[in-house]
């Protein structure tokens, strides 16, 4: 049985896919996580983005944005934390007053199959699980997209998160904190999640319990055609 959570994500529609791919990705995205029975849900939409709002979502609206990790290596903005840490550890903080653990959902994820609950398997008695490396492009060190943190470790989590410093260097990219974190607290309280691909491919269409992120459009024509979207 899948306990309670907060779902958190965010949302900037002026990014890969323009504005009218977002918005339709947004109202796919909408339908995906409704079906996975979040407790809470909590969107923080950045940079002045208009996001369609539906019923069973809160919504935290800024007008700025602090960039894409992208923007700070290349020192296009000059902030210490780009906007995916910042509202991703605000997100996490605001489960944790909620009492709740917290589930993050990659505004660009869609997830078939009950992805929660078997999130929660993966984690066990653990502090966090996330994603496995991946064994193909873009050969990232782990994969985040979609993750659980436990309510007691979220304090823990975001402090230690921060800590790692900020992210104007490519070393520093949230993927390869999350692996510092697992080295730290150790591989075996900090775990990794059994199925999904991510940003890699193929697409498992037939797996009972997947998740990926980055879809194209054809990618999303092709999941109308077998009846999952």
């Amino acid at each position: 049985m899948t306990p309670e959570f907060f779902l958190g994500s965010s949302y900037f529609e002026n990014g890969k896919g323009g504005t009218d791919f977002r918005r339709q990705f947004a109202h796919e995205w909408y339908f995906n996580t409704r079906k996975q029975n979040p407790t809470k849900t909590v969107i923080i939409s950045e940079g002045g983005s208009a996001p369609p709002h539906y019923a069973g979502i809160d919504y935290v609206n800024l007008a700025a944005d602090l960039g894409h990790c992208h923007d700070l290596i290349e020192n296009r903005k000059p902030y210490q934390f780009s906007s995916w840490s910042t509202s991703m550890c605000a997100l996490a903080l605001l489960a944790y007053d909620a009492v709740l653990p917290f589930v993050y959902w990659e505004q660009d994820m869609l997830g078939f199959g009950p992805v929660v609950e078997q999130g929660f398997k993966d984690l066990g008695d653990g502090l966090m699980v996330f994603g496995q490396k991946h064994k193909s492009p873009p050969f990232m060190p782990c994969s985040q997209s979609f993750f659980i943190v436990a309510h007691a470790f979220i304090p823990t989590f975001v402090a230690s998160y921060l800590a790692l410093g900020g992210d104007r260097d490519r070393h520093d990219l949230g993927e390869v904190k999350f692996v510092k974190l697992a080295e730290k607290f150790g591989h075996l309280r900090c775990r990794r999640l059994s199925f999904g691909v991510d940003r890699e491919r193929p697409i498992p269409w037939d797996a009972p319990v997947w998740y990926a992120q980055q879809w194209t459009q054809a990618e999303l024509d092709e999941a109308k055609k077998r009846g999952l979207i």
